[in-house]
């Protein structure tokens, strides 16, 4: 969640200065700044965050806490999150999405590969073939197979490590040589650019991310701006009237497959909307300048400022995202907890330490006759402790009964006497006794500490 957070935070401005920039960039320099920006969406730079102020750690390891009212919204939206399966569902749901993702787009691909198959057929010994070898020598390729192909809209290319370019079956004696040299070309520099494998890494990470929308937004904007990086590639050296005859050539293209109609969205990058097709001309024949340094570092400072504005988000939002989704996390009610900073926790367990205290006046008052014994009430929300140096020994309400007649022997103690209160709180009191180490008589001192909790710790 926090990387889809992240993702989108650095996609929103990295879009606020789109257009601006990157009409004075290369389309070249411009896909490998979209390519950062899908990047955003999966590498958790937030996390270099969270292992420095070591909150990491706490998500791992400690229970969190989560500050809501009592009978409000919030508590009956939490209490479903952490008492339902609902977590759970969430979780498989996005697994689901993923793998039907994935499913999908490898059956389109198997069912686009079946039909060229089936559909295909060799054209050796043609123009086509000839114009391709040459192509490739003069790139300095592999050789690259060429089939044609009938229900084919348009040209594509396939394959990671071993390339075929289809052609349709229909524009194999439609086109002159030279159209049948910029296909060719077009085709060839998509291999040289490895956008195929560039397209397989797009999907990869989409089905990470199958429910953004953004992430859908930035990787159509990608795929076209793919398109217009591998034309300006191959039309850098043109000359104005070569790019002339480019562009019709991808008109012709462009009518064919409207005449066409096709079902396919095949695997190649071309682009069939008018919208878009006028962008392709246009780019093609404007001259653009590939020293705009200015810009590029500029259009560099805004994808650093896109990601660092999205990794503070993501940081920002990383209690909110772990109190929802955590399993750990437990629901606190607002004033019904008490928040114990470093070391006061450790003072409340030291009131089962034995505090010592000046005996004299008890050790007078028991000369006296004028002690007072301690009477431990038989409420059920109180608590009696005897603390000794030695020991904590729990007081039962029966031990008040004196045993028989004698002499007793008194020793320093303390009784805690805690009381629990029915608004959740409670209060621990701790006096100076004396106890008899022959018997259950314990005599009654001043006090000498006293803690009020709410709620109550113990």
């Amino acid at each position: 969640m926090q990387l889809s957070i992240a993702g989108s935070v650095s996609c929103s401005i990295f879009l606020l200065a789109e257009r601006l920039l990157f009409r004075n960039m290369t389309a070249r320099f411009t896909v490998k700044l979209y390519f950062w920006i899908l990047l955003s969406f999966v590498l958790p730079f937030f996390y270099i965050l969270e292992v420095y102020d070591g909150s990491n750690i706490l998500f791992v390891q400690g229970n969190g806490m989560i500050d809501i009212e009592r009978n409000s919204m919030a508590d009956t939206f939490f209490t479903i999150m952490k008492h339902t399966l609902v977590i759970d569902m969430l979780q498989g749901l996005w697994l689901i999405g993923m793998f039907l993702y994935l499913y999908c787009i490898f059956k389109r691909f198997m069912k686009l590969k079946s039909v060229l198959k089936r559909n295909r057929f060799s054209i050796e010994n043609t123009i086509w073939q000839e114009t391709l070898c040459r192509i490739c020598q003069k790139e300095n390729r592999k050789t690259i197979v060429l089939f044609a192909a009938t229900k084919l809209p348009q040209p594509c290319i396939m394959g990671i490590r071993k390339h075929t370019i289809y052609i349709p079956a229909i524009l194999l004696n439609q086109c002159t040589e030279k159209e049948i040299e910029l296909i060719l070309y077009h085709e060839v520099t998509h291999s040289k650019r490895k956008d195929m494998l560039l397209k397989i890494v797009i999907h990869t990470l989409n089905c990470i991310n199958w429910f953004n929308p953004l992430f859908y937004y930035i990787k159509n904007s990608l795929y076209e701006w793919t398109e217009l990086a591998c034309d300006e590639e191959m039309t850098t050296a043109f000359s104005t009237e070569q790019k002339r005859e480019y562009v019709n050539t991808t008109l012709h293209l462009f009518a064919e497959d409207m005449i066409q109609n096709s079902q396919w969205n095949v695997s190649s990058f071309g682009e069939s909307e008018a919208d878009k097709l006028n962008r392709r001309v246009k780019a093609v024949m404007e001259k653009k300048s590939n020293y705009k340094w200015g810009y590029k570092l500029l259009a560099i400072g805004c994808l650093a400022v896109a990601f660092g504005t999205g990794t503070k988000v993501a940081k920002a939002a990383d209690t909110t995202v772990n109190d929802l989704f955590s399993k750990q996390t437990e629901i606190a009610y607002i004033g019904e907890y008490t928040f114990y900073k470093e070391g006061e926790l450790d003072l409340l367990d030291s009131y089962n330490d034995y505090m010592e205290f000046d005996d004299i006046q008890l050790q007078n008052d028991i000369e006296n006759g004028t002690a007072n014994q301690f009477l431990f009430t038989t409420e059920e929300n109180v608590t009696y402790r005897l603390i000794t140096p030695e020991e904590v020994i729990d007081i039962t309400k029966n031990d008040t009964n004196v045993s028989p007649k004698h002499v007793h022997t008194y020793k320093d103690g303390n009784v805690s006497k805690h009381t629990k209160y029915s608004d959740g709180s409670c209060k621990t009191t701790i006096y100076a006794a004396k106890y008899c180490t022959g018997c259950d008589y314990v005599i009654k001192g001043d006090v000498l500490n006293e803690q009020t909790n709410k709620p109550c710790p113990h």
